[in-house]
This record gives C-alpha cells, sequence and structure tokens, in this order.
C-alpha cells in the first residue's frame, strides 16, 4: 500500500471514530446501556 492510501484510511477510522463518540454522548446512549431507563417508548408518528 502506499503512504497516501494508508493516511486516507486512518483519518477515515479516526472520523468514524469520533462520530461515534459524538453520537453516543448526543443520544445518551450510556443510559439506556447501563439500564437506568427502564421503558423507552418510541413515537413515530
Amino acid at each position: 500500500m502506499s503512504a497516501v492510501h494508508t493516511w486516507m484510511t486512518s483519518i477515515a477510522g479516526i472520523g468514524i471514530a469520533i462520530y461515534g463518540v459524538y453520537a453516543f454522548v448526543k443520544r445518551a446512549i450510556g443510559i439506556y446501556m447501563l439500564l437506568q431507563v427502564h421503558f423507552v417508548f418510541f413515537d413515530y408518528e
């Protein structure tokens, strides 16, 4: 692999990881994973 391909792959991976952390915090996924919310109702209307 070329150095450019390696850097672009690394940057893409880091970007995806940063977005994952952002979504985890923004959507408060941790409280669902730690069972602090016992019932969740999704109203799609």
